[in-house]
């Protein structure tokens, strides 16, 4: 068996907690060999949330289930890089990055995808700019915009949606 421990587990009891306890223990999950296989091709977990169910690794393949008892419950393949994945009210938000030109939508690169806790899309929107980062805090979605690539920049780009992923603007950071 194969065995990893993230941090994001701890944090997930402390949240599912209500923030009751103040440090969770850590917790292993074991999983059964040869299952978590697909990541290997994958080349690298880009981001983890959990709910209740199990967690919920993305990667530059799609996204994966697994079930608290470390079992695979279920891979979904996506059409690009999977950046970074967060958990609320019941769903799963991911931000993408299309490359591909002929898997654009109007010749939009971002994409928001939402899923349901079983990994069936719910919702989606396409944005102009590259997306690639995500985190869900309160009632606002928080995600990154690549504005310049990889060279040195002056500034980091965030867009903020509604759950229902409603623009509310952009804001740039230092």
């Amino acid at each position: 068996r194969r065995c990893f421990i993230k941090n994001t587990l701890a944090a997930a009891a402390l949240l599912m907690s209500g923030g009751a306890v103040a440090e969770p223990a850590m917790r292993s999950v074991c999983t059964v060999p040869y299952e978590l296989d697909m990541l290997i091709k994958a080349g690298h977990i880009q981001g983890a949330c959990c709910s209740k169910q199990g967690v919920y690794l993305s990667h530059q393949l799609g996204i994966a289930k697994i079930g608290w008892d470390g079992k695979l419950l279920k891979t979904v393949e996506e059409p690009a890089h999977l950046g970074d994945t967060a958990f609320a009210n019941g769903k799963i938000y991911g931000a993408f990055v299309i490359y591909d030109k002929n898997l654009r939508k109007n010749g939009m690169t971002g994409l928001v995808r939402v899923w349901n806790e079983n990994l069936e899309i719910v919702a989606e929107k396409w944005f102009p700019e590259a997306l690639d980062g995500i985190t869900v805090l309160g009632d606002t979605v928080y995600v990154g915009i690549d504005r310049w690539g990889r060279p040195m920049h002056p500034l980091c780009c965030v867009k903020r949606l509604s759950l229902d992923l409603e623009d509310k603007g952009n804001v740039d950071v230092d």
